[in-house]
């Protein structure tokens, strides 16, 4: 078999890259734990809000994609990349430094940022490639999770890069924002066990310009008269207007691009270059109610009209762009966290690439999946309540828990019914954990979540 024509990129979603300073880690393996719990975090702050340099002086750079799963508490969490880049690498045949290609950047930053870094590198790549492999066609193939999507999307759109990209497959993306950046902004940390000083460090992300572009971008509020609002329109507490005001300039600025690129007749002739994988059927914030004080009551609800659940953070109306329709998308009924590495999904996106059939990934409608409802947060020596919900009919479901941090077995146990739901409840130790539920006829749905020893934190 021939090399594969084309430049694969891998693009992580926020928190997806390490960050280092001076060669020490700041964020990645090893480290995530010291600075989420040990007021760590405080060391990421943002220096130069607002600014497009790419070298803002503090030192911070990007090293390389993560690995393994993380988290941010009552805000965002990804499972790691190292199973989606492997398939990629090996169902393919891809050359890493040759037509493959992870792409780490500073998520804290403007995504604006990233993307020209992108749009550099991605030159350099695909012109290297070209001339090695003598394929002058090639082009570039972007695979992208939750807001890599946003810096695919940009560059695309907006910096050109339509002109030398095959195709984008974006998995989870927040095209139009997630209530989940919206709910940290105002609430930060729920975990009323945490130290508070442990609170003040996690919320240093309240000044990440990443986080204002993650905020919903349509009406997605509605006052005490029941009227639409959009944020930008509402005086929220803890929200900073101007802010907002500068982050849907991003979005505005890739949609009248994709409009304005829409006249022309390359650009047309790429139809179908760009598709989505949406995370469903997992209980998200779709909506919310705010009061005259400038709070927001969330709502697992629509408020618009045919905006319906999600994977957890992502709402499934937010995760194609607005130029597009859900004929684009893929569907797999499990969380943002578990997606990246869900089986069907890597399956789906390899055989897309390949032009080979694609495994069918289909909007079940609730049929066959399973919702899953894990905290982000527990404490160790209380109990973990997980519970479950699906349609099927079954007598039980199964669970089982690994533990992320260490080598032994995983738990195996069974998920009994109590009303409408299914549960577990069980003290655990201390410790990252994934909880993956099943059942006959049912497909797999996973999240992770931490157990966390107070007595241990500062």
């Amino acid at each position: 078999m021939g090399a594969f024509p084309d430049v694969v990129v891998l693009l992580p979603g926020i928190l997806g890259s390490e960050l280092t300073k001076d060669g020490k880690l700041l964020w990645g393996a090893g480290s995530i734990w010291d600075s989420v719990f040990n007021n760590g975090l405080a060391r990421l702050q943002l220096t130069a809000p607002g600014s497009l340099d790419e070298d803002i002086g503090d030192g911070i750079v990007p090293r390389s994609i993560l690995r393994w799963p993380a988290l941010i508490p009552d805000f965002w969490k990804i499972g790691g990349y190292q199973e989606l880049s492997y398939n990629l690498q090996d169902r393919l045949g891809l050359k890493k430094g040759k037509n493959f290609f992870e792409f780490p950047y500073d998520w804290r930053r403007d995504n604006r940022v990233a993307a020209i870094r992108l749009a550099r590198e991605s030159h350099d790549w695909l012109k290297a490639w070209r001339e090695e492999s003598g394929n002058a066609e090639a082009k570039l193939i972007l695979i992208v999770h939750s807001m890599g999507g946003l810096i695919a999307r940009h560059f695309v759109e907006v910096l050109e890069g339509w002109k030398a990209t095959r195709a984008t497959i974006a998995i989870a993306t927040p095209f139009a924002g997630s209530g989940d950046a919206l709910d940290f902004l105002q609430s930060g940390i729920k975990a009323n066990f945490l130290p508070d000083g442990v609170k003040r460090s996690i919320y240093t992300f309240a000044g990440f310009d990443s986080l204002y572009q993650l905020l919903p971008t349509g009406p997605f509020l509605r006052d005490g008269a029941g009227s639409p609002v959009k944020l930008v329109d509402a005086n929220l507490l803890k929200v900073d207007r101007n802010r907002v005001r500068s982050a849907l300039a991003f979005h505005d600025e890739m949609r009248d691009a994709a409009s304005t690129n829409k006249s022309i007749g390359a650009y047309l002739e790429r139809k179908g270059a760009t598709r989505t994988v949406i995370g469903s059927e997992q209980p998200t914030k779709v909506g919310g109610f705010v009061d005259d004080q400038g709070w927001v009551t969330f709502s697992g609800k629509s408020v618009q009209e045919g905006f319906l659940s999600g994977d957890g953070t992502v709402p499934r109306r937010s995760a194609t762009p607005p130029e597009v329709g859900e004929e684009v998308a893929a569907f797999a009924p499990t969380s943002h966290s578990a997606i990246t590495s869900y089986g069907s999904v890597m399956s789906h996106v390899c055989n897309a690439i390949a032009g080979m059939p694609e495994t069918p990934l289909r909007d079940r409608g609730g049929v066959g999946t399973i919702s899953l409802l894990v905290d982000d947060l527990y404490r160790a020596g209380a109990d973990v309540a997980i519970r479950a919900a699906t349609r099927q009919s079954a007598q039980f479901l199964n669970l089982t828990l690994t533990n992320l941090d260490d080598t032994k077995p995983p738990i195996k146990t069974r998920m009994n019914k109590v009303d409408d739901y299914y549960v577990w409840q069980y003290a655990l130790p201390a410790g990252s954990y994934r909880a993956s539920v099943e059942a006959t006829g049912a497909e797999e749905a996973s999240d992770i979540f931490t157990v966390v020893d107070v007595d241990l934190l500062p």
